[in-house]
């Protein structure tokens, strides 16, 4: 690189950045360079990213490492022993620079579009109570084709996850001591609920972001997974750690997560665990949708690991509406 292209980066280098991107990684070296690149394309330029790889592929180093020769806002931080994928977002947060106010999540194959950050800070300063701005994402193949849009939720503080795709306030971690659990399986989900609980966020009902279906390969993901060895307990870790806000919130609440726990230990083949939890949601809200999941996993539970589980949902659903 010349003396001249070097002074330019330096000079576009914010000094003191408001806002940054923590980009955890972990063996997506084929699509890391499209995530880091949304970022560098962002109408706003207030940022810098820290990308953050858990000990992956070597080849992830040089890769990464070309953006930072590029744009002096790119800063790659290898992990000398793997953390895992909250973990590392609670490291991005830390090594983060003093002047920045806002955190902004975004997993290693994933994106935004163009106007994210202009759009979500500009939400945040026009509401300096809120602690989180979420948007609508598109969900779509890794070749780009669109499968649906998902809708960021406005009202339910309850069903909210706060991690990839978001912006929040750094003081949430700093002040108010709320990070992410490397234990939760449902973890955007476990440090959503306990943020907002007591805060007000702001969801911007516009696709300003994209999500990628995961490769089919195996052991490239990052999240916390679960399988058919995982026990019981980890499983209802969630449930167990945060049924008191559930509870609070009355029982369309607390069927809504007794339903989502049931159908994960179901998928993890703990089918008695999952059934109980499942009658227990349609005991608490009497609903179409939960009467017919318990219906599946008595009759057929291997469908909740399949894309089957829709097809059977909808059967019932449609003979429960003609009764």
């Amino acid at each position: 690189m010349d003396f001249y292209a070097t002074m330019s980066l330096m000079a576009f280098k914010p000094s003191s950045p408001k806002v940054t991107v923590i980009i955890p990684t972990y063996n997506h070296v084929k699509v890391i360079g499209r995530t880091i690149e949304s970022v560098l394309s962002q109408t706003y330029s207030d940022f810098e990213i820290l990308v953050i790889d858990d000990r992956g592929t070597p080849d992830t180093k040089p890769t990464v490492e070309a953006f930072v020769e590029r744009d002096p806002r790119v800063r790659y931080i290898p992990n000398e022993v793997r953390l895992g994928l909250m973990e590392n977002k609670n490291k991005g947060v830390r090594l983060s620079s003093p002047s920045v106010l806002y955190m902004a999540f975004l997993d290693d194959d994933d994106a935004y579009l163009p106007k994210y950050l202009e759009r979500t800070v500009a939400e945040m300063e026009k509401h300096p109570d809120a602690v989180a701005v979420t948007t609508d994402c598109e969900l779509r193949h890794q070749n780009g084709e669109f499968v649906k849009r998902y809708r960021c939720e406005r009202e339910i503080f309850w069903k909210i996850s706060i991690g990839n795709g978001c912006l929040v306030r750094k003081s949430v971690f700093t002040k108010l001591n709320i990070w992410y659990d490397k234990d939760a399986i449902f973890e955007d989900l476990d440090f959503g609920v306990r943020v907002v609980k007591d805060h007000a966020w702001v969801a911007i009902p516009e696709v300003l972001r994209i999500y990628y279906r995961y490769y089919d390969e195996q052991g490239t993901s990052m999240s916390t997974m679960y399988t058919r060895s995982t026990p019981r307990e980890k499983l209802e870790y969630f449930m167990t750690k945060n049924g008191v806000i559930y509870e609070a919130a009355g029982n369309h609440a607390l069927a809504w997560i007794h339903s989502l726990t049931g159908k994960m230990l179901i998928r993890a083949g703990h089918f008695g665990a999952g059934r109980k939890h499942l009658r227990k949601s349609l005991t608490l809200d009497p609903r179409p949708s939960y009467l017919a999941y318990y219906l599946i996993a008595l009759f057929f539970p291997s469908a909740f690991a399949k894309q089957s589980i829709a097809v059977w949902k909808n059967k019932i659903l449609g003979k429960l509406e003609k009764e």
